[in-house]
């Protein structure tokens, strides 16, 4: 009889689809991202494996335990699998992931994958708002008043959050102040969300759970070699 949740509890994930995919984009003492190799995904990292279960939080949603990737992956019939996991005829990793106790921490690293799936619908949601009827004061603020034009507004995927300036709502099962969404991508992947308030002391607050300290704003839009431009606020005139 095979001990299914014996075999389970010696492997771990990450370690044994890095043995197939290679080095992550990203990996923490709790994930490991990738570009999602069951659909070919060619934009952004949806591909999120945990010490026990991988999950794609994009196109195609298949997820699983150890077992179920090497059924997935290798197209082994479920008792291949086990035996295989039993067996540990595994391809060895090409270096070392744990190389010592202390492992220096990583800096910066982007929020979890379920905050990103989150935070993603947030911005979607504000970025039909803006553009929709209750977004017309907004726009017409960034058009007129920011001097933005329509792709220099639609590129960023900046959004509208409508509400009184004091006011927090949840959204998606976060926290968001109303007014202007700033989407923060690195990476193609989103590490926050600030807003810009209509007005108060505080112009500028954030969507809870975010990372906006961890990466400059537009980071994917810098190359080596040409001229750099830092200003103080996101939005300038």
């Amino acid at each position: 009889m095979i001990d299914v949740e014996r075999i389970k509890q010696n492997i771990d994930c990450r370690d044994l689809i890095e043995r197939d995919l290679g080095k992550p984009k990203y990996r923490s003492n709790k994930y490991s991202t990738y570009k999602c190799p069951l659909h070919n995904e060619e934009k952004g990292y949806s591909f999120g494996v945990y010490g026990d279960p991988w999950v794609c939080f994009g196109k195609c949603g298949h997820g699983g335990d150890a077992i179920s990737w090497l059924i997935e992956w290798h197209n082994l019939s479920f008792q291949e699998a086990c035996e295989r996991l039993s067996s540990g005829d595994l391809p060895k990793l090409q270096q070392p992931i744990h190389t010592s106790k202390n492992r220096v921490s990583v800096l910066s690293e982007p929020p979890d994958l379920e905050w990103r799936s989150r935070a993603e619908e947030i911005v979607k949601q504000a970025e039909v708002n803006l553009w929709g009827e209750q977004g017309t004061r907004a726009l017409h603020y960034l058009k007129e008043q920011r001097g933005l034009t329509e792709a220099t507004i639609l590129e960023p995927r900046l959004g509208y959050i409508q509400g009184d300036y004091r006011e927090w709502k949840t959204l998606s099962g976060l926290i968001v102040p109303c007014g202007v969404t700033i989407p923060w991508y690195a990476d193609q992947m989103l590490w926050g969300v600030k807003v810009r308030r209509a007005a108060g002391q505080q112009r500028y607050q954030q969507v809870s759970g975010g990372n906006i300290k961890g990466c400059p704003y537009l980071a994917d839009t810098i190359q080596p070699g040409l001229p750099l431009m830092i200003t103080e606020g996101d939005l300038i005139r």
